[in-house]
């Protein structure tokens, strides 16, 4: 680390309700990109906003998408900057950037969600690893299986799933 920044916050400004803020800093573009959970008519759906300040300003780039969405993260695999979502149909998608083009699902081994945990709305939060380690790139999650006697309705997180891919 070199330092400290202290970053003053304000309200932003946004239109609507949103959820899972993303937030990253497009070099290329000069812009900060905002990846969010929207409410919209049709259900939670990804949107995709920039502004040229990190605490203000964003406006509407793409989105939303067709797909349920929930857990918004802008990640960069082999160098190419993706938006991944997960989603109620028991699926994580893959977008590109920043246009949110479906470009697929990401495929899991042993998924985090099953007959025993059904809800797929998790947060598929992806970083890539520097050369040298086992995995190339790991994702961190969870299920949504409740603790037994919760209460319905509800929404939990249950237990963390760790990912490596190569």
């Amino acid at each position: 680390l070199h330092g400290l920044v202290v970053m003053r916050a304000k309200p932003l400004g946004l239109k609507g309700m949103n959820e899972d803020p993303c937030v990253t800093w497009d070099k290329e573009k000069r812009q900060w990109s905002l990846f969010v959970s929207e409410f919209t008519p049709k259900g939670i759906r990804a949107s995709l906003l920039q502004s040229p300040e990190w605490d203000g300003g964003f406006r509407a780039v793409a989105g939303p998408v067709a797909q349920d969405s929930t857990g918004t993260t802008i990640a960069r695999i082999g160098g190419v900057r993706y938006c991944f979502s997960g989603s109620a149909d028991r699926a994580c998608y893959v977008y590109s950037y920043p246009d949110l083009l479906m470009r697929g699902k990401l495929h899991f081994d042993f998924p985090p969600w099953d007959d025993t945990c059904r809800n797929g709305r998790v947060w598929p939060c992806i970083a890539e690893l520097p050369h040298g380690y086992p995995f190339r790139y790991v994702l961190l999650t969870m299920d949504r299986a409740n603790f037994p006697g919760m209460p319905k309705p509800n929404w939990t997180y249950g237990g963390l799933c760790f990912y490596g891919a190569n």
